[in-house]
């Protein structure tokens, strides 16, 4: 803001559609508060660019002091502005729906929308920053920001992968190694994301992106289960997330085959499966 009382973030970095715009002055979480402003004829929108939605008056409300939220990109006029450059080359935004101005308040970190006229409070500067990525890969990026803007925990996000994407035989299976490295997990992922379906290798990649973008330390670990055959076998992935110094299994894959048990954040003595690592 213009008056140097912040910059413009999402709250908390959050991914949940309708969550509130504030002031901040510093990242709630990387990305937070780096925007892209996308021209749209006349107007534009402000789109972050870790959770990929657009910010918006909310419920396209008239009312003055109504708050600003992200919403997600669609043609509402609540999340198109007009820009304008002040004197001093700062820039307003107003709203193409109830031509009010973005703005902070005074008393609270929340942006809301005011009535037209000149004000500190209602001048914004722009400053050149990296554009955040959660995993390098941009379409990715928005596939897992598409998911979390609907299911904003870990939970209801492991639960949307296990629930609505279906299971593939897998195109090759890891028998060395513990963690599976980023670049494949990346492949995995959006093959998932785009097909909507795929191995455990896709199931577990997809589920490690959303927790990292969640802000767990996640990974995803190769290795094999006993299969119901006495003796053989059989290779596996599953995500591996570490917190306060103990490793949980998040097995999408494994609750998906076996409805009724529960691979959900569990230690590995307490899963319904036997867990083993290649030597």
């Amino acid at each position: 803001n213009a008056s140097g009382t912040g910059a413009l973030a999402v709250k908390g970095g959050s991914y949940k559609q309708g969550a509130n715009v504030t002031l901040a002055s510093s990242d709630p979480a990387p990305g937070a508060r780096c925007f892209k402003l996308q021209s749209v004829g006349k107007h534009v929108r402000l789109v972050n660019t870790r959770t990929y939605q657009a910010v918006a008056v909310k419920g396209a409300s008239a009312q003055d002091g109504a708050n600003v939220v992200q919403t997600r990109m669609s043609s509402s006029k609540a999340q198109l502005w007009t820009p304008s450059i002040n004197r001093d080359g700062s820039i307003s935004f107003k709203n193409a729906a109830s031509g009010k101005m973005l703005a902070r308040t005074s008393g609270s970190a929340n942006v809301v929308q005011k009535a037209a006229g000149a004000s500190s409070s209602k001048a914004w500067r722009l400053k050149a920053v990296k554009r955040y990525s959660l995993s390098g890969n941009t379409k990715l990026d928005k596939g897992l920001a598409g998911i979390l803007a609907t299911h904003s925990t870990l939970r209801s996000a492991y639960n949307c992968i296990r629930d609505d994407y279906k299971w593939d035989s897998p195109d090759t299976a890891y028998r060395s190694g513990k963690y599976m490295s980023d670049d494949n997990t990346k492949r995995y992922a959006l093959q998932m994301i785009k097909r909507g379906k795929g191995s455990c290798y896709c199931t577990s990649s997809t589920v490690m992106w959303l927790a990292r973008a969640l802000g767990y330390d996640a990974d995803v670990t190769v290795g094999y289960l006993y299969s119901n055959i006495p003796g053989v076998i059989g290779a596996h992935s599953w995500v591996e997330v570490r917190k306060g110094g103990v490793a949980y299994v998040c097995d999408a894959d494994c609750e998906r085959g076996l409805p009724g048990h529960d691979f959900f954040m569990k230690r590995y003595p307490e899963t319904p499966a036997e867990y083993h690592f290649w030597e």
